[in-house]
């Protein structure tokens, strides 16, 4: 599939699925995924669209990298080329609920930690994640942030609008992603 034609498809897509585009309830954080395996989420991850954000403003071939560290935590690394240079933004990860692993407290090296705040109850929750571990979605509590992640750099629409149906039912603005 060209990138022209899934870019219309995902515009249309979240054209379709975005009736509703506000948090039926903001001061609950959305449910997440029963159980994540850690060790199957490390590696590189494509990030496929997301909410505007100013870490990831102007970005361009945008990706994360989760590398677990023998100290338990993750160390998280965003890339993007962002107005023709590359960025690079470090940050780490710990997990908040060990039951699950699906609530993360993420918190990114200064400056850009006042962009995402790092948050003692997590501010990272796993929201969609395929069986196979090739595609993921990932919210803030607040809603104000949203990823699409996917191990390939494009996802098929049937996997695309499955996770959109599921973050527009959550209550995400999934018709003001961003597009990678």
């Amino acid at each position: 599939m060209s990138r022209f034609t899934f870019a219309f498809s995902t515009l249309l897509a979240g054209a379709l699925l975005s009736a509703c585009d506000t948090n039926p309830n903001p001061a609950k954080p959305p449910p997440t995924v029963q159980k994540v395996d850690l060790a199957r989420c490390m590696g590189r991850w494509h990030n496929i669209a997301w909410l505007p954000n100013s870490l990831q403003k102007g970005c361009a071939e945008s990706t994360i990298e989760y590398k677990r560290l023998p100290d338990g935590t993750v160390s998280v690394v965003s890339r993007c080329v962002a107005h023709g240079r590359p960025r690079v933004v470090k940050g780490s990860a710990r997990v908040v609920n060990t039951k699950t692993n699906a609530i993360m407290e993420v918190a990114f090296d200064e400056p850009m930690s006042v962009f995402i705040p790092p948050s003692p109850k997590g501010n990272y929750f796993v929201l969609w994640l395929a069986s196979d571990y090739s595609a993921a979605a990932a919210g803030a509590p607040d809603h104000k942030c949203l990823w699409i992640l996917a191990r390939d750099r494009t996802l098929t629409p049937p996997v695309f609008h499955e996770i959109m149906e599921r973050c527009r039912n959550l209550g995400f603005a999934v018709d003001k992603l961003v597009f990678e």
